[in-house]
């Protein structure tokens, strides 16, 4: 009788936590080399406002053979294939986050990251995160609110959240934390001077950044993924 009456408790536990986890829309490249299934250092891809899932899985086939590459889609609908982590209004040429939104996308990231070690054999010494624009605002996020949980941050063109400032406190892991920044010179979206800023904030934390300025604009350049794969080569 116990047997029955467990069964359907069961399913209905199962049937509220999955209804509980958000929906997630992510794509995977399994590690190309990988002795025996052993856990695989993560890399995960978040995109800017207005891109999707496919935007930087497009640069997968260059990433390490020996990470696990998934690409998140942010969970805002923009309409036409357009999706963003947090929204944004525009006052003339000038966009303005709503940070209390933004916060929200740091405890999504976090949350699906948590989910992947669930489905996954992760290496959780080596957990990176590589995001561009408002994908790389939410990395450094996720990094610096849980110290030691991530192991390193590519950020191509992003800045820092002034919202999450108050709620980082010193903490000596932020110094094992490996980042990687690249910003364009003529970046018309994100100037340059918000890429610095988010360094030298980086610094104050005891964090040491790489830190590489090309003549380009708000992109990706062949170059900047070039520096950025000898950079994470060096994590052995």
């Amino acid at each position: 009788m116990k047997s029955r009456i467990l069964l359907p408790l069961c399913l209905l536990l199962c049937l509220v936590a999955c209804a509980q986890r958000p929906a997630y829309v992510y794509q995977v490249r399994d590690p190309l080399k990988n002795v025996g299934g052993a856990p695989a250092p993560l890399l995960l891809l978040l995109h800017g406002y207005g891109a999707n899932v496919d935007d930087l899985f497009s640069f997968a086939p260059d990433l390490p053979a020996d990470y696990r590459i998934v690409s998140l889609q942010a969970p805002i609908d923009l309409g036409r294939g357009q999706f963003a982590w947090y929204p944004l209004r525009f006052e003339g040429d000038r966009a303005v986050a709503d940070e209390s939104k933004a916060l929200d996308a740091v405890g999504y990231v976090y949350d699906f990251i948590q989910y992947l070690k669930t489905q996954y054999a992760v290496d959780d010494e080596r957990v990176y995160l590589m995001g561009f624009s408002q994908g790389t605002i939410l990395s450094y996020a996720v990094a610096l609110l849980h110290p030691g949980e991530i192991r390193g941050v590519v950020g191509f063109s992003g800045r820092m959240l002034e919202s999450i400032r108050p709620k980082i406190k010193p903490d000596n892991r932020h110094r094992a934390l490996r980042v990687f920044v690249t910003h364009g010179s003529e970046d018309q979206v994100i100037p340059l001077s918000s890429g610095k800023e988010a360094v030298t904030y980086l610094q104050g934390l005891g964090v040491q950044p790489t830190f590489q300025t090309y003549r380009a604009a708000h992109t990706i350049l062949p170059k900047m993924m070039e520096d950025m794969l000898a950079w994470l080569a060096e994590d052995k």
